[in-house]
């Protein structure tokens, strides 16, 4: 037993002296301007400008970033779909549509530009779309297993469809119509 505990010793030993600095990541960080923002979602537009979503104040939200530029982003607190114009400095908002209160979380941009979002303080959660032409809410569709919540999505354009994962333990696949 003593001989295991030695050679165990010497394996953690030796494991913690494997991380040298040249294997360290430069990592900085900044603060943002607004208190227990709780930042999260950090996205890059065509001019190379930084957004992030304020989890908790609502300050932009959940971003896409649409080929004209547009900004696109969910608003959990106050169940808003928006959109941030940067050429005009024009915001818009929609408010989710359903009777109950709405929390947009988890978005993706198709190949068309609608965005695609879930409304998580449904029950089961709802995916739907947005068309940015005619400025409406379309496809609402309740997910099969309820999702807990999904919060990331990705759009897969050769098979033109959304994949989320759910904090019920799936993994899910919206194929989209035209």
């Amino acid at each position: 037993m003593r001989i295991l505990l030695l050679a165990l010793g010497l394996l953690l030993t030796l494991w913690a002296g494997a991380e040298t600095m040249d294997e360290r990541l430069d990592i900085q960080e900044w603060d943002v301007p607004w208190d227990a923002s709780r930042p999260r979602d950090p996205q890059v537009d065509l001019a190379g400008r930084v957004w992030y979503a304020g989890n908790r104040n609502a300050h932009i939200g959940r971003l896409e970033i649409a080929d004209k530029g547009d900004i696109w982003y969910l608003d959990f607190a106050g169940g808003r779909l928006g959109r941030y114009q940067p050429g005009p400095r024009f915001f818009s908002e929609w408010p989710l549509p359903g009777r109950h209160r709405s929390q947009p979380y988890g978005s993706a941009l198709d190949k068309q530009n609608r965005i695609w979002l879930v409304d998580v303080g449904s029950r089961p959660n709802r995916l739907m779309g947005f068309d940015p032409v005619e400025l409406r809410f379309f496809g609402i569709t309740p997910i099969p297993s309820g999702a807990g919540a999904v919060r990331h999505m990705y759009y897969h354009s050769r098979s033109n469809s959304i994949w989320f994962g759910t904090d019920a333990n799936t993994l899910g696949q919206a194929r989209l119509g035209p």
